[in-house]
């Protein structure tokens, strides 16, 4: 079908099927969408502006394909078909006006007998020097007559409609995005991350955002969503340095006991850690020997034992950050050596489902599976 064809019979007809078709279904739809990723409207109005016909047509034919594609039952079919009918009602109009002044030309130059296109309004312009005559003087022998010089035509000063004023609708965002990065930029990221989310709950409800304004949402989403992990990984590793501060605390007075639970709450706080730095992993397994060196002589064996497998899982994580496998299956081999002596069952129940998690980590690590 030929574009004119297209324009003239295709949207018309098939906005009336779908709307007859459609028309106890509807609902009113906030008119928000991703789906749209072109400024239709505006390609359309620039087309027009020109008197560029064949571009306006090609903009609703990229409409209506785009909205062929969509899934049904969707709001973004809902929302290309809002715009669809739109568009063409505009198109429409402009068409119209181009006929009735057309046939407006046709008709003036039917009554002035003139060719088309050309007005007769010379036939009724008056004798400049006749005007400019006294009527006693025109009637006058022309040797009393004075001459009279030839009128100059004053220019006619034609009103000139001023272009209209054209109103960005997405200068506030602009405003906001500003603020925004202005904030993240001072390392402000609480603050900017909630402007962040007032400003796209506004941005969601609004058509057509235009592909830079996008953009910079997108990045500003990466910015503030780096900013924030660093600031939590700085405050997990504070926290970190507070918890070992008073595992030292503990052994200063002897608490031996007290200082090991204080030590296993610190190792349940790294496991939320992504990364955990070297130094960290230094002075957690220097305070593990620190515990290990204030126990009592008297103390039963399976406590010794508990923490020397504890010192043994330290070696095995910081083997497994720097992916070295192979220490870490040697070090696995000395706890379940250890842990073949515990003498209490339900301890050595405990630590036989660790050790069994442990080895599938390893394996899984090194055969670069997800880890269970």
């Amino acid at each position: 079908m030929e574009i004119e064809e297209f324009i003239e019979q295709d949207i018309p007809r098939f906005l009336d099927t779908y709307a007859a078709k459609h028309e106890e279904h509807e609902h009113p739809l906030d008119i928000s969408s991703t789906y749209i990723t072109r400024d239709y409207e505006k390609e359309l109005f620039a087309a027009l502006d020109h008197n560029d016909l064949v571009t306006a047509k090609h903009v609703l034919h990229d409409l209506k394909q785009k909205f062929d594609e969509s899934p049904n039952g969707t709001p973004d079919k809902q929302q290309l078909k809002i715009l669809l009918t739109d568009l063409y009602e505009k198109f429409k109009d402009h068409i119209d006006s181009i006929n009735t002044f057309e046939k407006m030309d046709t008709e003036i130059d039917k009554l002035t007998g003139k060719p088309e296109g050309v007005l007769a309004a010379e036939q009724h312009e008056p004798d400049p020097i006749a005007a400019a005559t006294p009527p006693h003087a025109q009637h006058a022998p022309s040797k009393i007559k004075k001459p009279v010089k030839k009128l100059a035509k004053k220019p006619v000063k034609k009103h000139v409609q001023a272009p209209p004023v054209k109103i960005d609708p997405f200068e506030q965002v602009k405003h906001i995005l500003g603020a925004i990065e202005h904030l993240a930029g001072q390392g402000e990221y609480a603050s900017a991350a909630t402007t962040y989310k007032e400003m796209r709950a506004e941005l969601q409800q609004s058509a057509n955002i235009p592909q830079h304004i996008a953009d910079r949402v997108t990045a500003l989403h990466e910015q503030i969503s780096a900013g924030l992990q660093k600031e939590r990984a700085a405050q997990q590793r504070e926290q970190v340095h507070d918890m070992l501060d008073h595992v030292h605390t503990l052994l200063r007075r002897d608490d031996v006991q007290t200082a090991a639970k204080a030590y296993r709450r610190v190792r349940h706080a790294l496991l939320d850690f992504k990364n955990v730095p070297t130094s960290l992993v230094r002075r957690v397994t220097n305070t593990f020997n620190d515990i290990k060196a204030h126990m009592h002589p008297a103390a039963p064996l399976d406590n010794q034992l508990l923490l020397q497998l504890e010192l043994y899982k330290n070696q095995i994580d910081e083997a497994l950050q720097h992916h070295d496998i192979e220490r870490a299956m040697k070090t696995y081999k000395k706890m379940r050596m250890i842990a073949q002596q515990i003498t209490n069952p339900t301890r050595a129940q405990r630590v036989a489902t660790k050790l069994v998690r442990m080895y599938a980590i390893i394996n899984a690590i090194k055969e670069h599976r997800p880890i269970p």
